[in-house]
């Protein structure tokens, strides 16, 4: 079938349907998340909006059209499959065999780059960290499959001991990790497997400067490790953000908190001394985010000192000059890269010697 569902009416005819995204409804029951599908699929205060007729307040173009990461085809919704439509995908523990990924520090500084897990549960559209799956087995990087990227979320439960082993190599010299560059590190998954904060408290433990990104304000799980980090100029975090417009950010983020709570992370993180910063993305057209300069304001003044973009998207220059404009900066603060020192080998404990059993 097409890309629209098509419900039967009461009179039994077929009513057209826009399409229907996963993500934009996650927090409501399905009978209500189907009820509003029906009344147009918009969230509450953004108003009814047609195919034909996709467009702000101000009469811009349409926006670009979310992605189906989740699924090969648009899913017909109904009561029936709707909840297992808004359910998170399942976490699928493996164990690693390699944890350093080259990395071309495009998003995050750093020539290699770690990742506790593999697939996102945000499930965010238009983002390309959601299609950049690399297997677990050290070999060659998958081809990106758009309907396969977020099927499943691959939790590397070995992850921390496994970095233990490779920081050990002769040789390696210690620069900037960028951690979590192709999934989210605090999605719920994180929770309950804790696989972010092991690698945060062996780098800690080790002096390695780390870098990280993430759109969760669950971040502040680790607010003693984090602030631990900066202390030694060890760590700089950015926050992602698209918008602050109710009518934007859902299309894109629909599972993430909303960005008043994320500019509140941002900071609690620059009130305990972490240098913060501002990740724009997905980066939107300008004339279709109207509160992009109210974004710029908003995180400067919940102390972010720098941001950063994807580059190569033709708005370099304006948005250069907005970060000019409210003083941050471009470029990631410098950390130390002088402190590392190689962990100590992993002491396994040694099984209980068998005791001779006395006869008499």
């Amino acid at each position: 079938m097409d890309g629209t569902a098509a419900l039967v009416t009461p009179s039994g005819g077929l009513a057209e349907r826009q399409p229907w995204t996963p993500g934009l409804f996650e927090d409501m029951p399905p009978e209500t998340a189907l009820r509003r599908r029906r009344a147009g699929g918009q969230p509450p205060g953004s108003g009814s909006t047609s195919a034909s007729n996709s467009t702000d307040a101000v009469g811009a173009a349409p926006l670009p059209r979310p992605l189906p990461l989740r699924r090969g085809r648009w899913p017909q919704a109904s009561l029936g499959n709707l909840a297992e439509l808004l359910a998170p995908p399942p976490v699928q523990p493996t164990r690693c065999q390699s944890v350093l990924r080259a990395h071309d520090g495009r998003d995050l500084p750093g020539a290699l780059s770690v990742n506790p897990y593999l697939g996102c549960a945000l499930a965010c559209q238009l983002c390309p960290a959601a299609l950049a799956l690399q297997p677990v087995d050290g070999t060659a990087n998958a081809a990106p499959d758009p309907s396969t990227a977020n099927a499943a979320v691959l939790a590397k439960v070995n992850i921390a001991e496994r970095l233990r082993e490779e920081l050990r190599r002769p040789g390696y010299r210690a620069r900037p990790l960028a951690l979590g560059s192709a999934a989210e590190l605090y999605q719920d998954a994180e929770r309950d497997l804790g696989l972010t904060r092991a690698v945060l408290q062996l780098l800690l433990e080790t002096g390695h400067p780390v870098t990280l990104r993430s759109r969760s304000p669950a971040l502040l799980r680790d607010l003693d490790l984090l602030r631990a980090l900066a202390a030694q100029n060890l760590l700089a975090v950015s926050i992602s953000l698209c918008s602050l417009d109710a009518t934007v950010w859902p299309r894109f983020e629909g599972r993430c908190a909303a960005p008043s709570q994320r500019l509140q992370a941002m900071g609690r993180l620059a009130r305990a001394g972490v240098p913060v910063g501002l990740w724009l993305g997905p980066l939107l057209p300008a004339d279709q985010d109207p509160q992009r300069e109210a974004l710029f304001e908003a995180v400067q003044a919940a102390g972010a000192r720098f941001v950063h973009w994807a580059p190569d998207l033709g708005q370099e220059d304006d948005l250069a000059a907005l970060a000019q404009r409210f003083g941050l900066d471009r470029r990631w603060p410098e950390l130390d890269t002088t402190l590392f020192r190689p962990p100590a080998a992993l002491r396994l404990k040694e099984p209980a010697k068998p005791r001779q059993v006395a006869l008499f």
